[in-house]
């Protein structure tokens, strides 16, 4: 595989924040969160958070899921612009990612700033329904992927 996966670290924390993109800076500023305070809650909250490094050892993003219940788990990532360096690669990667989430919670779901383009479309991609604003004031918008009862 193009990225390499490992256990969230604080060094990966500290080289993430480092690098964070601009359309996540965006998000954790709207949101009242301090980018590197955001970084490290979404590592010690969420089960097994994982940072993903491009082929030339740069951080391209964490991710991770904080448990909610046994049934729901709220997913997350923030990232950088070395996420972008292997897109199809990326997604790939990811997608595996996500079914390896949704053995361990039948339903995925969070919310996105309604800007962060980026995210949106990563999210559309990995199969996630994102919702439509209803107002120009909503800011964030839901997201969910629910695993079927039925094969």
């Amino acid at each position: 595989m193009t990225y390499t996966i490992t256990p969230a670290c604080l060094g990966a924390a500290v080289a993430l924040f480092s690098n964070l993109s601009l359309p996540d800076r965006e998000e954790l500023a709207v949101s009242g969160s301090r980018p590197f305070e955001a970084i490290w809650r979404g590592i010690i909250t969420s089960a097994a958070p994982k940072a993903i490094y491009d082929r030339h050892g740069r951080i391209a993003a964490i991710a991770g899921v904080v448990p909610v219940s046994k049934a729901l788990g709220a997913p997350w990532m923030l990232s950088t612009e070395a996420a972008k360096t292997e897109p199809l690669a990326f997604v790939r990667q990811s997608k595996e990612w996500v079914r390896e989430q949704l053995t361990l919670y039948p339903c995925l779901a969070h919310q996105v700033y309604r800007h962060n383009y980026p995210h949106i479309k990563l999210l559309r991609l990995l199969g996630f329904e994102v919702e439509a604003p209803t107002s120009q004031l909503q800011l964030f918008l839901p997201f969910v992927q629910c695993v079927s009862p039925y094969p």
